[in-house]
């Protein structure tokens, strides 16, 4: 076992100036001594080479230590290593106190920390592929990434030949394993005040009416029961676990502390994942999740693809909007994409070429989720996503027609100094504060103006908040009107 350092020595502080002397700045621990050629350390004998490097540095002098063991000995826990790591500590803490670094230009302990650790990792990786895998062909399907494409994608795809080791499963990356697991996703993106019509106000709308809109990682929807472990703990090791695997893969040095560590971390995340493996079983997936599983998979598969399966859900539910009206949320799932595409067609709220159009795209979306093992350059995401936007326009639908827009009906208004009423409007709205409450989040918002009087120009102040909650209803409105009284409702909606 061999450790080299390379110490520069500042020549203005005229200190370890030659090689006898850097030696004795080396022995200030009284269990140290050197002889010629070997450091003797708790009575263990240690060669050592020194060599002094003028160079041509004006502010110092370079000395370059090398440190062995003579043996081959890789159990870091012998007591040879393990006064071998403790005559390097007392090298390192000396040596820092005379010089500003120590450049580590070999070092053995670190090769072999790295060697042992990696084959941990490497089990702790595939245990976490190994239960990606078993979800994703049993509760999803052994077809999930070729359903809903066309004959001639799937055999082309056969033609490159379909081993398992080719598929997207075992070339995922280590990272996006651990996105499988905590990444949050909602079934439905989008939802219309008109969807919460038949509720008189927020406190009689059913959680489970709006379950699907609520952000939830598959490890909350299908894992969670069944360990005795808490997402972030999880989530915590495997992003230690991901840093130290980088230490190795980009050869940086890796110490015994760190070895220690993976053997912990490692041994934690194995011993729940295989009881989440074991349970697989008892996990059970409907047809919509399955949907959401393969879309949001592929969501972090490119750069690009996120925006597109954004712009693909907006257009889907756009057109569910223009073919069901206010009841498209509860019927637009019943039927399939082809079919809505048929009633858009029908109703004339497309044309023929539209539909063609849409059915392409439709068609690209599911090779995009649907064959993972399948690369697809980002050029062709972003003319899709491209494709959808136009569409959209020509629909005359963009993304605010689904946030909704907060609107006031025209107040009456007496006034206070000619006791006239008026009627007033153009009210407009601004969000002041937010604050996350059980169903999502609370919405305040705030209209203030100064309006004259049309019978006598005295200035009324018109003050109104209203609070949104859940997304898109309003659950409370307030009002405040100085020389003026209100004589009318406040009626206020989102449109």
């Amino acid at each position: 076992m061999r450790t080299e350092y390379l110490i520069p020595i500042l020549k203005k502080n005229n200190i370890a100036t030659s090689e006898t002397s850097f030696k004795n700045l080396m022995t200030s621990n009284e269990n140290l001594k050197i002889s010629a050629e070997e450091i003797i350390f708790n009575e263990m004998y240690f060669p050592f080479k020194l060599q002094r490097n003028l160079g041509s540095d004006e502010e110092y002098f370079y000395y370059h230590l090398t440190v062995e063991t003579n043996s081959e000995d890789e159990k870091l826990d012998s007591e040879l290593n393990k006064n071998y790591s403790g005559l390097l500590k007392h090298l390192k803490s000396v040596l820092l106190k005379n010089t500003p670094q120590i450049e580590v230009l070999w070092d053995d302990i670190s090769f072999i920390c790295s060697k042992q650790a990696y084959p941990l990792i490497y089990q702790t990786e595939n245990i976490l592929r190994k239960l990606f895998t078993k979800f994703m062909l049993i509760n999803v399907g052994i077809n999930w990434e070729k359903s809903n494409l066309p004959n001639s994608i799937n055999a082309r795809q056969g033609e490159k030949g379909n081993r398992l080791g080719d598929s997207y499963l075992y070339r995922i990356d280590f990272k996006d394993l651990s996105t499988f697991l905590f990444d949050e996703y909602s079934k439905k993106e989008f939802l219309q005040s008109s969807d919460l019509v038949a509720y008189k106000d927020a406190l009689t709308v059913p959680l489970k009416f709006l379950d699907d809109y609520i952000k939830k990682s598959n490890w909350e929807k299908y894992f969670n029961d069944l360990v005795n472990l808490e997402k972030d703990q999880l989530k915590n090791w495997l992003e230690e676990l991901y840093s130290l695997r980088n230490k190795i893969a980009h050869n940086r040095l890796f110490s015994l502390g760190d070895l220690n560590r993976v053997e912990k971390v490692t041994e934690s995340i194995n011993n729940n994942l295989n009881l989440i493996i074991n349970q697989m079983d008892t996990i059970s997936v409907t047809v919509d999740e399955k949907e959401d599983i393969s879309e949001n998979i592929a969501r972090n598969r490119y750069r690009l693809s996120g925006e597109f399966l954004h712009k693909y859900n907006l257009l889907e539910e756009s057109l569910g909007f223009l073919v069901f009206e206010s009841n498209y949320l509860q019927s637009y799932r019943r039927i399939n994409y082809i079919s809505l595409l048929k009633s858009a067609l029908d109703k004339k709220f497309i044309t023929k070429y539209h539909y063609d159009e849409i059915d392409e795209i439709r068609i690209f979306r599911n090779r995009l989720v649907h064959s993972p093992q399948t690369d697809i350059d980002e050029q062709t995401i972003k003319e899709y996503t491209e494709k959808i936007e136009g569409i959209l326009k020509g629909l005359s639908i963009n993304e605010n027609h689904f946030y909704g827009q907060l609107l006031m009906d025209p107040l009456k208004i007496e006034c206070n100094n000619c006791h006239e009423s008026s009627n007033f409007d153009d009210f407009e709205f601004e969000l002041i504060d937010s604050d996350e409450r059980g169903m999502g989040t609370e919405n305040m918002y705030q209209s203030e103006q100064i309006s004259p009087c049309p019978k006598c120009n005295s200035g009324i102040t018109i003050k109104i908040e209203v609070s949104e909650y859940p997304e898109y209803s309003v659950n409370n409105v307030e009002s405040e009107i100085r020389n003026g009284k209100l004589v009318s409702d406040i009626s206020v909606k989102f449109v």
